[in-house]
């Protein structure tokens, strides 16, 4: 499993990395207009799409369900994302596939989280009470 990370330079420009080497688009498997990555309510839809399909594809291993539930991924947990620089699991990206295949039931808590403290959670989707972050942290390492 990968783990990915993001953050924002001081020029605005937005960097996301899998497994500390830098996240490679995936532009053979679906045709988006060339747009960085980004992430957050203000994205476009183009950057959510592109990012959101690199993770899935790089994650998941399978193209085909990549781009089957690419557009739900960045809806459900890259467009909330409302933070400079994040961490997500490898763990937290299949929690994400296994509740959208089981029909949602048995959700976890799969928000992207920014360093330094938890994000709202996307759409849907309830923070696990017993997560070890709920209690304030300084640093989240793994979700």
């Amino acid at each position: 499993m990968a783990n990915f990370s993001a953050e924002t330079a001081t020029n605005g420009r937005r960097r996301v990395f899998a497994d500390g080497g830098v996240l490679v688009a995936r532009s053979d498997l679906v045709d988006h207009r060339p747009a960085p990555f980004d992430w957050g309510p203000a994205a476009s839809r183009d950057s959510l799409h592109r990012l959101a399909l690199a993770i899935l594809a790089r994650e998941l291993g399978e193209d085909s369900l990549a781009v089957l539930h690419y557009r739900d991924f960045a809806a459900d947990v890259l467009a909330p994302a409302d933070c400079g620089a994040w961490f997500l699991s490898g763990c937290a990206v299949r929690q994400w596939l296994d509740a959208r295949v089981e029909g949602y039931r048995d959700r976890k808590c799969v928000a992207v989280t920014p360093v330094g403290g938890l994000a709202p959670p996307p759409r849907g989707v309830t923070l696990d009470q017993n997560h070890p972050n709920q209690k304030g942290g300084d640093r989240v390492k793994a979700l």
